[in-house]
C-alpha cells in the first residue's frame, strides 16, 4: 500500500459539530510509510491538501481530477471510507493519506 502517516504540530484541538473546518490544507511531518511508498520519508515535512483520499478507478481519478472523484474523502468534516470516522482537518492530531 502507499499510505504515509502524519504527525501534526499543532496542538490545537476543537469540536466539530458538523461545521466546517478552516483548516483545511495540513502540514506535518511523516512518522510511518507503507512498503510501496517511493516519494516521501519518515521525518519529511509535508503537506496534505484538501483531499485525504479518492477511489483511484473511476473516470475522474484515472484523469487526474480526484476531486471530482463520487467517492472523495474531504479533509474536513467528511466520513472517512478507512475508519467510518469524521475527518478533523488542521485540528487532527493524526492523518493518514494516500501518497498520490
Amino acid at each position: 500500500m502507499d499510505i504515509i502517516f502524519v504527525r501534526f504540530e499543532s496542538q490545537v484541538v476543537a469540536r466539530m459539530d458538523g461545521g466546517a473546518c478552516a483548516r483545511h490544507e495540513i502540514v506535518g511531518v511523516v512518522t510511518e510509510i507503507g512498503v510501496d511508498v517511493e516519494c516521501f520519508k519518515v521525518g519529511q515535512h509535508v503537506g496534505v491538501g484538501c483531499m485525504v483520499r479518492s477511489c483511484h478507478a473511476c473516470d475522474s481519478c484515472q484523469l487526474g481530477l480526484e476531486q471530482y472523484c463520487p467517492k472523495v474523502v474531504w479533509t474536513y468534516n467528511s466520513i472517512d471510507t478507512a475508519d467510518g470516522t469524521l475527518t478533523q482537518g488542521g485540528y487532527s492530531a493524526v492523518m493518514v493519506c494516500n501518497q498520490r
